[in-house]
């Protein structure tokens, strides 16, 4: 599986999934959201030879028997318009786990619901494990750099306090100031029943892992709500509460200029502090 690769942007690491898709074979490869970023191609073009590779290397892999499944999210939203179409060997879908899920349910009873919420505990705990792999990674990842500039380490190596400082601080700010995020992304979005859930946390933990492991760093929030967005839009869209979707990418928006804002008012008041002393 993989997912937010955002060919067409320079930032994108092309070369490391090229290496991943040369390196593994499969029956199935699922590229689930944001694979190709039409958002930032249709401000500016940008298509490096790498880019091409990756396509190119996943149209052989379809021609030669493995199932390439394309699950667009926001950034590749204009796939969604091909559901069900075949593109040299690649089948575009609007969703694959809940529809899958679905159909091997589709005989059950609402007794079932009850063995769902306990299989709840497994999926929520692989969200929880992909969720630190990643985001707690990324913290730690800038830590340890300042560390090194600063001198205070002579490589680059995750010392053992700061693994500990940023695990316990992401599970602190999600034991406090979480439950927020929990109730706008599990009730303002869409109806969340069990099996929504179950998929909804069966899809973003292994996309988060697979982004983990492809050393590509990935917001959980985007992910699991896109996860809702998506499981809403194939059962009922009318039932998705799109105006709260918007809020939630208009915030998506606005955090990257806030925070680059923040940042250059804390550098220059530190700054001003040391020149002062």
């Amino acid at each position: 599986m993989a997912s937010d690769i955002h060919l067409g942007t320079r930032g994108c690491k092309a070369g490391f999934l090229l290496d991943f898709l040369r390196c593994n074979d499969c029956d199935y490869l699922y590229l689930v959201g944001d694979i190709v970023d039409g958002w930032q191609l249709l401000r500016s073009w940008y298509w490096d030879e790498a880019h091409n590779d990756v396509v190119q290397k996943i149209l052989r892999k379809a021609r030669k028997g493995t199932r390439v499944i394309c699950v667009p999210a926001n950034h590749d939203v204009f796939a969604r318009d091909y559901a069900e179409f075949i593109f040299g060997g690649i089948v575009v879908k609007k969703d694959a786990i809940h529809r899958c899920m679905r159909f091997l349910l589709r005989a059950a009873t609402p007794a079932v619901n009850k063995y769902l919420r306990q299989v709840q505990f497994i999926s929520s705990a692989g969200l929880a494990f992909s969720h630190g792999a990643n985001d707690a990674k990324k913290s730690m990842g800038i830590i340890t750099l300042v560390l090194l500039l600063g001198g205070f380490i002579p490589e680059f190596e995750v010392p053992f306090w700061v693994i500990l400082a940023c695990a316990s601080a992401i599970t602190l700010g999600i034991l406090s100031g979480g439950w927020r995020i929990v109730r706008t992304v599990g009730f303002g979005i869409y109806k969340v029943r069990p099996l929504h859930a179950f998929d909804a946390q069966l899809t973003s933990a292994a996309v988060i892992f697979s982004a983990s492991l492809l050393g590509a760093p990935v917001s959980t929030t985007h992910v699991v709500s896109s996860s809702i967005m998506g499981i809403g839009a194939s059962e009922r869209p009318k039932a998705v509460r799109w105006n709260k979707a918007l809020d939630i990418v208009s915030t998506w928006v606005i955090t990257i200029p806030g925070a680059a804002t923040v940042s250059i008012a804390a550098f220059a008041l530190v700054n001003l502090f040391i020149q002062v002393k």
